[in-house]
């Protein structure tokens, strides 16, 4: 399995987006269809969002690829693990684990020291 990291700094407001911008041309980009790769971005987005709002002040966000697989990392130093929440239909937050649940294939948690890092994986077509 290959890993890339994508990122690692201060986790703020604008590092979804450079994440986004760098899974957009990472070269593994090009080995996963279309759907793929923006479900991918999705989830990305949405774990930087739940690190910005634990309180995360800095990240780091892979890719592991296999032949089988492509599994995205981040890992954050906020305290806590996630969990899911039972928003509201006019709740504004809350959806992020319930989006990465439609769109991973599998995605889980474990402790760091400090903090936690949250995967989730993606079939490679």
């Amino acid at each position: 399995m290959s890993a890339l990291l994508l990122f690692s700094g201060p986790c703020t407001s604008r590092t979804a987006a450079e994440v986004r911008r760098r899974i957009a041309s990472a070269p593994v980009a090009a080995l996963v269809s279309a759907p793929v790769r923006e479900d991918l971005t999705l989830a990305a987005t949405e774990l930087l969002t739940n690190a910005v709002r634990a309180g995360a002040s800095a990240v780091d966000v892979a890719l592991h690829v296999s032949h089988r697989h492509i599994e995205l990392d981040v890992t954050d130093d906020a305290p806590g693990r996630p969990e899911r929440q039972q928003p509201g239909p006019d709740d504004v937050h809350g959806r992020g684990l319930q989006i990465l649940d439609a769109v991973a294939a599998q995605w889980g948690h474990r402790p760091t020291a400090p903090g936690k890092t949250v995967w989730a994986r993606f079939a490679m077509s």
